[in-house]
């Protein structure tokens, strides 16, 4: 807008407004906009900052839950184990135990069919038996045909696979009696008669 002043001559050019009722209408518009975008956004933040916390709430509950379940688990894992442990050890027990009974059996079969099978001129001083079923003997007869008839009768008993005489001395008096033939021999036993199975 262009004002005359009161001088003649003079122009003056003034880019404001010349009157502020022009803009009055407008400048409530913009605050009432700007007021609008304000509310708006603090709302977003509110429900955004709400939502926020409620969902981290949410994931701390599960985590918790979680966390409760997997220690739970852990202790009944660890409880299994500890049963496992405890069976473990009465399976160790129970093979032991089983391996001294095939001992005794073993032994007591061997014992037993020794006593059936020596002929009454023949006694033995020592013997030594091992977990494969073979029987060290030591033993005296009274002469050469008492120990050919204990090692025949060894030969034919089916239980016994091996007689192996290992030495043979004769024992005699100052005079040269034979008082005694001493020989020692290991006996094989048939596996089978040695295996012991719980009834």
């Amino acid at each position: 807008m262009v004002r005359k002043s009161d001088k003649k001559d003079e122009v003056r050019v003034s880019l404001l407004p010349g009157s502020e009722h022009e803009y009055t209408g407008r400048l409530p518009w913009l605050r009432r906009v700007l007021l609008i975008v304000l509310i708006v956004l603090m709302g977003a933040t509110i429900v955004s900052t709400w939502y926020l916390h409620a969902r981290t709430r949410a994931q701390q509950e599960r985590s918790a839950t979680r966390t409760g379940e997997l220690n739970a688990l852990a202790r009944e894992l660890s409880a299994i184990e500890g049963e496992i442990a405890k069976i473990g050890n009465v399976g160790q027990r129970i093979g032991f135990a089983k391996s001294i009974l095939q001992a005794h059996q073993a032994a007591e079969h061997m014992l037993v069919l020794l006593q059936e099978t020596t002929v009454p001129e023949v006694s033995f001083t020592q013997l030594a038996a091992d977990a494969n079923g073979s029987l060290a003997l030591s033993g005296q007869a009274r002469d050469f045909q008492s120990m050919v008839r204990q090692l025949l009768v060894w030969y034919a008993d089916p239980r016994i696979s091996d007689a192996r005489v290992s030495g043979v001395t004769v024992a005699s008096d100052k005079s040269g009696n034979v008082e005694g033939i001493d020989f020692s021999v290991t006996l094989l036993f048939d596996v089978k008669i040695l295996a012991w199975e719980p009834t």
